[in-house]
């Protein structure tokens, strides 16, 4: 599993998912209070996507619970 900021199309291309679809679902996470976006430092154009802390605990659970 991947830590730290990443950018939307990195998430899209590690998902085989068009960059539209990951959008959506970025956003939906976003509204939830999973992800955050932030300015990426390198590229003014660009957006970075990071977990929260609420996102972080959440896939625990999710991931302690799979097995």
């Amino acid at each position: 599993m991947r830590t730290g900021p990443v950018r939307l199309s990195a998430v899209a291309q590690e998902n085989h998912i068009d960059l539209s679809t990951a959008s959506r679902h970025i956003d939906t996470l976003v509204r939830r209070g999973l992800v955050a976006k932030s300015p990426d430092p390198t590229d003014a154009r660009a957006t970075l996507l990071d977990s929260t802390q609420h996102g972080r605990q959440v896939l625990k659970v999710l991931l302690e619970n799979r097995s």
